[in-house]
């Protein structure tokens, strides 16, 4: 895959040897050690995730979403994003230009990588950037 050779070429770890296809590819993204290599390179390129079919991925690009308690990687696009209750750690990245207003509440933990976010609490949730 061509992504995969051009990672490889900018120091991703071995795991991305290891991807067969756009699934796993994609699982990979999700994982902290993806989505640090993803920041630090800004990889792939908005171009490049123009260019993906990104359906059935928690994948936006270039467009506005409204979510609730649902992880997201936003992609130059703006999110409006809830999230309450307790059933898990919630994972928003943002990426190329990406924006998002983040209403977390009722002891919703949430991590926020990439710059763009506003994040707004109770005192009883927490965001981690």
């Amino acid at each position: 895959m061509k992504l995969v050779d051009e990672a490889i070429r900018l120091g991703a770890c071995k795991k991305v040897a290891r991807v067969k296809d756009f699934d796993s590819l994609a699982r990979l993204f999700f994982t902290p050690q993806g989505r640090e290599f993803c920041l630090e390179n800004d990889y792939p390129s908005l171009e490049q995730f123009r260019g993906m079919n990104l359906e059935g991925y928690p994948v936006y690009v270039d467009t506005t979403v409204v979510m609730k308690n649902q992880d997201a990687a936003l992609i130059n696009s703006h999110g409006e994003l809830t999230f309450d209750g307790v059933d898990k750690a919630y994972t928003v990245l943002l990426m190329h230009g990406a924006t998002a207003n983040i209403h977390a509440s009722n002891y919703a933990v949430v991590l926020v990588e990439g710059d763009g976010a506003r994040v707004f609490t109770d005192e009883t949730a927490k965001v981690l950037q």
